[in-house]
């Protein structure tokens, strides 16, 4: 692994202005949908990054392709900030970061065909040569496992499992170097899902790709994945390798996440930790101080920022002031 970054996200901030709510004028109100993330993808790793709805992981994925600008806060391709880069050269940088979105129904134009789905990316960065194009394309099919008669066909045509392939090989077009996935299996049935994620595992091998898995389901995280990043509010609340941070969670937010989750034994039960109340921003202090059940006075004045956890490996971090005090004992991994 290079010890340089091949994405480095540092202090994220995206908000979004709508207009609503009871005190509704015509004013604009803000909604903070990621505060000051921060997280590092280096070259051939899978990164996870989990957490509940509305906590910004969506949010953040978009910003690390491009598709949000941030609002505050720096990305850097390689050591380099994108935003310094000259024109040219970060649409060259753009190219190798790619994103496979959720809902391939959403995703994948329905009034085309897969060539013309799949050429657009190859036109769009100059390859003009009808040749070239067709030769590509074949590729990508091969690469995900797709027939060469599924060119000429329509997204409909296809189960929702072939959907999700085929907006992978768009993803691959520009031969990048990290491949964000925004919970790519959620749409598709188990069995299915199983067939995608031994698919991205495949092609992380044999074309040497950095991947960050966005996603609700903490068994594929811990199946694909060597780091995770636990997401609560939009920020980053605990950071490590997979197996450290699922044996031995040290936020108490990832304890009560592993702790929803199914033991996969029988008759097995799980101590489950109660968290009170829904999901709300506080004014000041730990964003997670409202929910939890081990809060102390000060955590609703200081907000931690991430820090080695105690006995813990040296790259898990987590946002807690408790750290120290709280129980670091192995615990059983999410199956």
């Amino acid at each position: 692994m290079s010890p340089l970054p091949l994405l480095e996200a540092e202090g994220l901030v995206k908000d979004f202005g709508y207009r609503g709510g009871a005190a509704w004028r015509g004013s604009r109100r803000v909604l903070r949908a990621v505060d000051g993330a921060s997280l590092t993808v280096h070259a051939g790793e899978a990164l996870g990054i989990v957490g509940e709805s509305a906590c910004g992981k969506t949010t953040l994925g978009r910003l690390l392709v491009g598709l949000h600008e941030p609002d505050a806060g720096r990305i850097r391709w390689q050591g380099r900030e994108l935003k310094s880069l000259p024109a040219a050269e970060r649409r060259a940088a753009s190219r190798q970061v790619q994103m496979v979105f959720q809902d391939p129904n959403a995703s994948l134009n329905p009034r085309k065909t897969v060539r013309q789905i799949l050429e657009a990316p190859l036109r769009w960065h100059g390859m003009r040569s009808t040749a070239q194009r067709t030769a590509r394309v074949r590729e990508l099919l091969a690469c995900v496992n797709l027939d060469v008669e599924a060119l000429d066909h329509y997204p409909h045509q296809f189960s929702g499992g072939q959907r999700q392939r085929i907006g992978i090989a768009r993803a691959l077009v520009t031969v990048p170097r990290l491949l964000v996935l925004d919970e790519p299996t959620s749409a598709l049935d188990v069995s299915v899902q199983a067939q995608v994620l031994n698919l991205l595992a495949t092609l992380r091998q044999s074309l040497q790709l950095a991947l960050v898995l966005i996603s609700h389901d903490l068994g594929a995280v811990r199946w694909l994945c060597d780091r995770v990043a636990v997401m609560y509010l939009g920020r980053v609340v605990e950071s490590g390798a997979v197996h450290e941070v699922f044996s031995r969670p040290q936020h108490p937010y990832t304890r009560a996440l592993l702790a929803a989750v199914p033991s996969g034994v029988p008759g097995a039960l799980r101590q489950r930790l109660p968290l009170a109340g829904e999901l709300q921003r506080p004014a000041g202090g730990c964003a997670f101080a409202p929910r939890c059940p081990r809060a102390l006075a000060a955590c609703a004045m200081d907000s931690p920022a991430l820090r080695p956890a105690g006995r813990a490996a040296a790259d898990h971090l987590a946002a807690c002031i408790r750290l120290d005090t709280l129980d670091t004992t192995p615990r059983e991994e999410t199956p």
